[in-house]
């Protein structure tokens, strides 16, 4: 009987210290969220939390709100993954984002490398065709869509957040950083 509790005691011990080890110097273990998604850990920061996700296909949807107005909306971020192979080429999911416009559309593109892995950042701008996949859409003038394809040997990742375009410009550099997050190097 004592062997075991010496056992229990040293797991405990083991088990503690691994949760320090993996906790970053100066932050507590609750300071950062995590959504796994694919392969890919993305890292919740602050003005990001974790929403969940109850809608078919969409593994994980992070919530952003504007630190710097009160009472401001938020976007949702749906995060998806359908598996090896599957999902489409990034010049085609591109293509499609963009046939979610009428008219004319904005774009800037940023096609980067990390770490041997193809990522594409994607911001889109014009009228935004709001509505369910098959069902009536309902124009948005002046609505923006903020993107991410990150490649991987097990099927590329999806992030896509759709809002007024003042509120996508604000979550702008924030978006980049969580689409990015799987590749930072932690000290």
């Amino acid at each position: 009987m004592k062997q075991l509790l010496h056992i229990l005691g040293f797991l405990g011990l083991l088990v503690a210290s691994v949760a320090r080890s993996e906790t970053a110097p100066g932050t507590s273990a609750a300071a950062t969220d995590a959504i796994e998604v694919g392969n890919f850990h993305f890292d919740l920061v602050s003005p990001w939390a974790d929403k969940g996700s109850t809608r078919p296909m969409v593994k994980a949807v992070a919530v952003w709100t504007d630190p710097d107005r009160e009472a401001s909306p938020t976007i949702e971020a749906a995060f998806y993954h359908f598996g090896k192979g599957q999902g489409g080429s990034i010049p085609a999911n591109i293509q499609r984002w963009k046939k979610q416009f009428t008219g004319e559309v904005e774009e800037a593109i940023d096609e980067l490398d990390r770490d041997g892995q193809k990522v594409v950042i994607i911001h889109l701008r014009g009228t935004y065709l709001d509505g369910p996949m098959f069902g009536k859409k309902t124009p948005k003038a002046k609505h923006a869509l903020l993107g991410a394809i990150l490649e991987s040997n097990e099927g590329a990742v999806f992030l896509k957040a759709t809002a007024p375009e003042s509120l996508a410009e604000a979550c702008k550099e924030s978006f980049r950083k969580l689409a990015l997050s799987p590749f930072e190097k932690n000290p």
